[in-house]
């Protein structure tokens, strides 16, 4: 299954999950869910899910380099939630 990546203004990575209904081909899923793209999302491409990393652990820090995510070690780690 294709997913879209792109990346928010904060700077991190979004990824839409295109849902498919009934009938309905992956490509029209993924034709109806570019509406749900926002207008300042930068980059916005279809991938294969296998570009997604299967970690969600870091996902603060997962930037988009070369149409792959990646994660940037760079980043801060946000502060826990108490």
């Amino acid at each position: 299954m294709r997913k879209i990546i792109y990346t928010r203004a904060d700077g991190g990575v979004s990824v839409i999950h295109p849902a498919i209904d009934v009938g309905m081909t992956e490509d029209e899923a993924l034709e109806r869910a570019k509406k749900d793209i926002p207008s300042d999302a930068i980059g916005a491409m279809v991938v294969d899910a296998s570009v997604i990393p299967s970690d969600r652990s870091k996902r603060y820090a997962w930037r988009l380099k070369d149409g792959a995510i990646v994660v940037d070690a760079t980043v801060p780690e946000p502060p826990a939630i108490a």
